[in-house]
């Protein structure tokens, strides 16, 4: 693909460079520099290009209307959290891909899940969390002598790049947790 290319599919698809920058989520200055071609447009760029073209109008024109009222999207990547129980902390490094939640923790506990993203901004994130056996929970301090799992649901403000988040979970009170995002 050349500049003049992806100048055509900005300006069919009625973008601004700014915004497009924020479609393929890199910065306006990459945008410049593909548009006058002093940069090469990257192969995973001139794919979603091409793979946004062929979406069906209907959805596309959706993408494009949520990506101009400044839609908040939950950010691809992963996440370390600091977790504080009744019993302790821990550390967890979690990855959401696409609606997808997944992980591990410090205490070999597995994490799976979903993050849906509210239009104010708020991901509601419900994740099942794998506890192994014989291996003292933060929660409550509960030991089990076989696999369990513990279900947690929190909410975080996806324009925060970090935060104290308050979570809850079943059968316990709930607990606090900080968001460090390395995406």
């Amino acid at each position: 693909m050349t500049g003049n290319e992806l100048k055509q599919v900005i300006n069919e698809l009625r973008l601004s460079q700014a915004e497009f920058a924020r479609l393929v989520g890199v910065t306006v200055g990459a945008v410049s520099q593909w548009l006058s071609e002093v940069r090469t447009i990257p192969g995973p760029v001139e794919s979603f290009v091409g793979l946004f073209m062929r979406l069906p109008s209907t959805i596309r024109e959706f993408e494009l209307t949520q990506l101009q009222k400044g839609a908040n999207i939950m950010r691809n990547g992963m996440y370390l959290i600091h977790f504080t129980g009744s019993n302790g902390d821990g550390y967890a490094t979690l990855t959401f891909q696409d609606g997808i939640v997944y992980g591990f923790d410090s205490g070999f506990a597995r994490y799976d899940g979903t993050c849906n993203v509210e239009a104010n901004g708020m991901a509601d994130i419900d994740v099942r969390v794998t506890m192994p056996p014989n291996v003292k929970s933060v929660v409550g301090g509960v030991i089990h002598p076989f696999e369990w799992t513990l279900a947690v649901q929190a909410q975080m403000n996806v324009n925060q790049e970090r935060g104290n988040h308050r979570c809850q979970h079943r059968p316990w009170p709930q607990s606090d947790s900080t968001v460090h995002p390395h995406a």
